[in-house]
């Protein structure tokens, strides 16, 4: 399987730096919008690498967190329209993603402050699952007219509770992620591309080791990544707007 990411991550269309960079300038002033990357900071290298043709990643560390940020870079030629309807699909990301459940338990798919269950399946340790509020940030996407566009979560309160009775013994065997929070960034950078920021901060709970950890968020950022830019593609996107 792994032999086949490396394949797709380098095997993406390059775009025109200076262009990209230009864009990147002109919306600089929407960043002040964001509402959960105060802490990232992504290398210029990054961007460089995205007009490659290739997803960058990396992992950035936070002072008195032990988990560290996990973030990706990607510029894909897909509008921006359409990937937004493809992240904002969460009940529909199951096998598609690395996650292999996800269930809309309050609010509606397509909508501002809805909340999301989730489990990942992981091998040799214990499964996990979260429960996470996610926001669309519309009052960037109105400011920018639609140009820079932000999907973030972060965990709720009191998970257990949004969990119905149905699912819950399955709980007993897993981990719950008690923190949790990240975010897509897109802009629309024009002739139908869009430049994809992708970061996840969570703390993942019982006894996994630190080195095995990155080689996990690093791996699942990139299939994650790819996996949004193939149902992009598809024919079936109920959030996309006609």
């Amino acid at each position: 399987m792994l032999w086949f990411i490396c394949l797709k991550v380098f095997a993406q269309e390059s775009f025109n730096i200076e262009v990209l960079n230009n864009v990147r300038d002109k919306t600089s002033g929407y960043r002040s919008q964001l509402l959960s990357t105060h802490h990232l900071k992504i290398p210029e290298s990054a961007y460089i690498q995205a007009s490659q043709g290739k997803i960058a990643t990396g992992l950035q560390s936070v002072a008195g967190h032990k988990a560290k940020i996990g973030w990706g870079v990607g510029v894909f030629h897909v509008s921006i329209d359409r990937f937004w309807a493809s992240i904002n699909n969460g009940d529909r990301h199951a096998g598609k993603t690395p996650i292999s459940f996800a269930k809309i338990v309050d609010g509606k798919a397509c909508k501002d402050k809805r909340k999301m269950f989730m489990i990942l399946p992981l091998p040799i340790v214990s499964d996990r699952w979260w429960v996470v509020e996610t926001s669309m940030n519309p009052n960037l996407e109105k400011s920018s007219r639609g140009t820079v566009r932000e999907m973030s979560w972060k965990n709720v309160k009191d998970p257990k509770s949004y969990v119905a009775e149905e699912y819950r013994s399955q709980l007993h065997d897993m981990v719950n992620i008690s923190f949790t929070q990240g975010a897509w960034v897109l802009t629309d950078i024009g002739n139908g591309y869009t430049l994809g920021e992708y970061h996840t901060w969570a703390d993942s709970g019982g006894s996994v080791p630190a080195d095995l950890t990155a080689h996990f968020v690093e791996g699942n950022i990139i299939k994650t990544m790819l996996a949004m830019e193939d149902y992009s593609r598809g024919t079936e996107l109920p959030c996309l707007n006609p």
